[in-house]
């Protein structure tokens, strides 16, 4: 899959439709339901609203993807609640990085699930079978974050006398300077020119 520096994600193309059961009920009695003993039932997805409204008076609740018609009905027998079903778009931008990447890397790959951000950048260690797919691997992470502008890889050891790091942009915003407070203190500082690890503030303080 060729995938550069300047490409997008057809995030149409990996979102899925799941079908989903739910209950109607009048908008009022919403928080009450909720809350109620029905609660672990409830559908608990990142991109799909557990709650969904019908009309200025009903709402419908979604019960998790995993329970049947059957099992639905059971739960609310004693209610008498209506039940629907609904196809729904589980889009996949709303997922997660992780589970983007899952999508779109070779299956037998390693998706990365740890790297350092600072400000407003994330910093990451991609291993060598990684790097072919690098660009893909950074638009996802970006795209899945509201707080990150600019993601970069370090492209070689720390093995000057500054351990300054080279850097390459994998997404986002072609800028390094750092902005962050720590113990009170405002920082700012061009991540090309300074070594800093987040992991040393406590030797900072």
């Amino acid at each position: 899959m060729e995938f550069g520096l300047n490409d997008s994600i057809d995030y149409d193309r990996i979102s899925e439709t799941i079908g989903l059961y739910g209950i109607v009920i009048k908008a009022s009695e919403t928080n009450k339901v909720i809350k109620g003993d029905l609660r672990e039932h409830f559908l608990n997805l990142k991109a799909v609203r557990t709650v969904t409204r019908l009309s200025d008076i009903e709402n419908l609740i979604f019960f998790k993807e995993t329970l049947s018609r059957e099992e639905v009905e059971q739960l609310v027998a004693k209610e008498g609640h209506r039940v629907e079903h609904r196809e729904v778009v589980q889009k996949a931008r709303d997922l997660g990085y992780f589970h983007i990447l899952t999508k779109l890397l070779p299956k037998d790959m390693v998706v990365p699930t740890s790297f350092e951000t600072m400000g407003s950048i994330a910093l990451l260690d991609l291993k060598e079978r990684q790097l072919g797919y690098r660009f893909l691997i950074g638009k996802a992470i970006l795209d899945s974050s509201h707080n990150l502008r600019t993601v970069v890889n370090k492209t070689k050891f720390l093995d000057n006398v500054f351990r300054n790091p080279s850097l390459e942009l994998l997404a986002g915003e072609d800028q390094y300077q750092v902005k962050l407070v720590e113990e009170g203190v405002r920082l700012s500082f061009d991540i090309r020119k300074v070594y800093f690890c987040s992991r040393l503030h406590s030797e900072r303080s």
